[in-house]
């Protein structure tokens, strides 16, 4: 059967059964075990019998304008025909949508497969006829959609939205794990997110409103605005590079017995070639804890304006060398055993550096300010330009070594400036 050549007949429908092929004027292609094509509407329903499928083939300009074949099986499937605007031809007919009911597969540029319980195929543009549209994938029961990739990518979404040609996709409610973002890692990442965002040939992936990412090797990163993926091509091969985050971002790692958590209400952003991170407040916070950032371990609290982090990559996963603070240091320090909600030692400075596996904190102040610490269990009260400080978890005294202008006691404007800032 020719849809294009129905104009000529003095029918208003046909009905068709067993083994039907129809080839379309676009060149696309249809086969099923039944077919009602209603001519009055431009419109067919095709249906298969139980064990079968209906089959939809078609081709479709990549972005590397290569030819690429689509494949649409279902259990049914409605199409709907234009004639363009543009084509002065009236008895030239192409496809506007088609919608396929009913365990729903979608191959596609020889890489993505998906699958849904009903999807709907739409033309961008219905005046031009070499335009492709987008793929509608939903869920009617509990059934997720899903999309797959030949590298292992899984998602799974209540409804997901396919730029095929492009290949650009987007899910709503979205879960599932990511092999393809770098293949030379042995897990994948694990995610869920309220939207996703993926352009595949920019490789970038986009998670929107509230998202949880979980990778072995860097822990758990949890966001409530945005988080952004990069790769970069490095021989031959896609490697993740960059993670930018936005809005209220918690970064939970563990390394070196230790349990490590960042967050930031401004950016976080990670380049891993590099391999370091960065965490800065909003340029205009709603409050003042939203103009700091914080980083919490198992010792205790450090918040400061900004903080750098220098790390390192193994096969045990990523290690935390250094971590430096700027900007309105303060610096809370547990009780042991009693933890967050106790204070043992407390200091403000202008810088803090930090190394993680030494235990080892380095305060310091520009002029005319000083580091002032207190540890009021231990009655050892000190101002200097500068305090290196031993940071531990079990209890014994701490190793203290203050350098410059040292005075062994504060005065009481400093002892207040201490605790209205920490206590």
């Amino acid at each position: 059967s020719h849809l294009g050549s129905l104009k000529q007949l003095k029918i208003e429908s046909l009905t068709l059964k067993n083994n039907v092929n129809i080839t379309f004027k676009d060149k696309a292609f249809l086969k099923c075990d039944k077919a009602l094509l209603d001519y009055k509407k431009f419109s067919g329903d095709f249906s298969s019998y139980p064990d079968q499928r209906v089959i939809f083939n078609d081709t479709y300009s990549s972005q590397e304008n290569q030819e690429v074949a689509l494949t649409v099986q279902s259990k049914k499937m409605n199409v709907d025909i234009i004639t363009p605007n543009t084509i002065s031809t009236a008895s030239t007919h192409y496809i506007d949508d088609i919608k396929a009911f009913g365990d729903v597969n979608i191959h596609f540029s020889n890489e993505f497969v998906a699958q849904a319980e009903q999807a709907v195929y739409q033309r961008q543009h219905k005046t031009d006829i070499n335009t492709y549209g987008l793929l509608t994938l939903e869920k009617k029961t509990k059934n997720l959609c899903r999309l797959l990739h030949i590298h292992g990518d899984y998602i799974e979404g209540e409804k997901m939205s396919l730029d095929y040609s492009k290949q650009i996709f987007k899910g709503y409610n979205c879960q599932g794990s990511l092999k393809n973002v770098d293949l030379t890692m042995q897990q994948p990442w694990q995610f869920k997110a309220d939207e996703i965002l993926w352009n595949y040939p920019n490789r970038e992936i986009n998670f929107e409103g509230n998202s949880h990412i979980f990778h072995t090797l860097w822990g758990n990163l949890n966001g409530t605005k945005k988080i952004k993926l990069n790769q970069d091509l490095v021989e031959n091969q896609w490697l993740w590079r960059h993670i930018h985050c936005e809005g209220e971002t918690h970064l939970n790692h563990v390394s070196e017995n230790n349990h490590h958590m960042l967050t930031s209400h401004g950016a976080l952003h990670m380049d891993h070639f590099l391999k370091k991170a960065l965490l800065t407040p909003p340029k205009s916070p709603l409050s003042k804890e939203q103009s700091y950032t914080y980083y919490k371990d198992n010792i205790g609290e450090i918040r400061a304006r900004q903080v750098n982090i220098d790390y390192s990559e193994d096969t045990q996963g990523l290690s935390i060398k250094v971590i430096t603070l700027k900007g309105d240091v303060r610096l809370k320090n547990y009780l042991p055993y009693e933890g967050e909600n106790s204070t043992s030692q407390i200091a403000i400075a202008d810088e803090l550096v930090y190394y993680p596996k030494e235990g080892i904190a380095i305060l310091s102040a520009k002029k005319p300010n000083n580091v002032l610490y207190l540890d009021q269990g231990n009655d050892i009260q000190i101002s200097a330009p500068k305090i290196e400080l031993q940071r531990l978890a079990q209890n014994t005294s701490p190793l203290i070594k203050a350098s410059g202008h040292v005075r062994a006691r504060l005065n009481p404007n400093e002892i207040k400036e201490v605790e209205e800032k920490l206590l």
